[in-house]
């Protein structure tokens, strides 16, 4: 009969035995039941194995479950596997923040850095709305461009507020004509000199302070050290 070839095929495929439960006059739900269970016991043993093999050899993904797997909510969506946004990643970590890497090429330099430092890859594009929804970005507490391409910063957070409007965004971006004349954009966030800081921090290392932290607020740039908190305007870039 069908439902017995059925059950026996399948016991056949799935190496199960002895019984046999044709020989017992079993009812026909039972047979087409207990197929259908080893079937699904095929699957699941596939499955972990592609699933092992996938931890061992990849280096670029995010694993099932674990420190390298993709956080459920809070968390923060990191748009670049630079220099920048791995040390991101790396101290986000440190403070205990999750958070889950989006990188577009595939055999990025900093790949085997991030997993060594059990940092969760997605290997896509963060401008688009698919890899920004399948990393939870509506649960996300913010997302940072830090790509080295500053439209293609600004070309992400576009897509981020048009997928969760109420994000909390940080763009990375330099000195690109482009972005200078679509400061229109900046709504998203507050506009920070990271080369400004950078000065301010050497500048004070340079003067024997113990620099915490260098911070831009309304055109000023500061440092605060064990010696007090010292300001003084960004000065003015050379266009020569």
């Amino acid at each position: 009969g069908l439902l017995e070839a059925f059950y026996a095929s399948t016991r056949l495929v799935a190496t199960v035995g002895p019984a046999d439960a044709t020989s017992h006059d079993a009812p026909g739900f039972y047979l087409v039941v207990s197929a259908l269970l080893m079937l699904t016991g095929i699957g699941f043993t596939g499955a972990l194995v592609a699933g092992l093999v996938e931890w061992i050899v990849s280096a670029r993904t995010a694993a099932l479950a674990g420190p390298r797997g993709l956080p459920w909510r809070h968390h923060v969506v990191v748009s670049g596997l630079g220099q920048v946004g791995l040390r991101v990643g790396q101290l986000l970590r440190e403070v205990h923040v999750p958070c889950v890497v989006v990188e577009r090429i595939a055999d990025a330099r900093n790949l085997p850095d991030a997993r060594s430092s059990r940092l969760p890859v997605i290997i896509g594009d963060a401008a688009d709305r698919a890899v920004l929804e399948r990393v939870g970005l509506r649960r996300a507490r913010a997302i940072a461009a830090l790509g080295s391409d500053d439209l293609d910063n600004v070309a992400v957070v576009i897509s981020a507020l048009a997928t969760a409007p109420e994000v909390r965004t940080v763009l990375r971006s330099g000195e690109d004509p482009a972005v200078e004349e679509t400061t229109s954009l900046f709504r998203i966030g507050r506009v920070a000199d990271v080369s400004a800081l950078t000065a301010a921090w050497v500048c004070a290392s340079i003067r024997g302070e113990s620099p915490i932290v260098a911070y831009a607020d309304a055109g000023l740039v500061g440092v605060l050290s064990e010696d007090g908190d010292s300001r003084r305007g960004i000065p003015p870039r050379c266009r020569c």
